[in-house]
């Protein structure tokens, strides 16, 4: 599972990228008509790095917590209730 969701979300972020540093490169074109372009595309670039690392992490931590589902017989269950 952790791999599907790691290359799903890979392919995802490539595309979110992309986008992202196309649109950079055009909105640079216009950085002589404001000022605010710089500064602006800066925190977006670090606001969406660290929330690329955050869901990385995300994934990583979805997929070691199923690993601890410990599954129970019908037994197992049985004797351990208590009434």
């Amino acid at each position: 599972m952790f791999l599907v969701l790691f290359w799903i979300y890979t392919i995802i972020m490539v595309i979110v990228w992309w986008f992202f540093l196309v649109a950079k490169i055009h909105f640079y074109k216009f950085r002589d008509y404001s000022l605010y372009i710089a500064p602006v595309t800066k925190f977006v670039t670090i606001f969406l790095l660290l929330l690329t690392i955050f869901w990385y992490y995300q994934i990583y931590q979805y997929s070691t917590s199923s690993w601890d589902n410990n599954t129970t017989t019908v037994q197992d269950s049985a004797i351990k209730e208590i009434y």
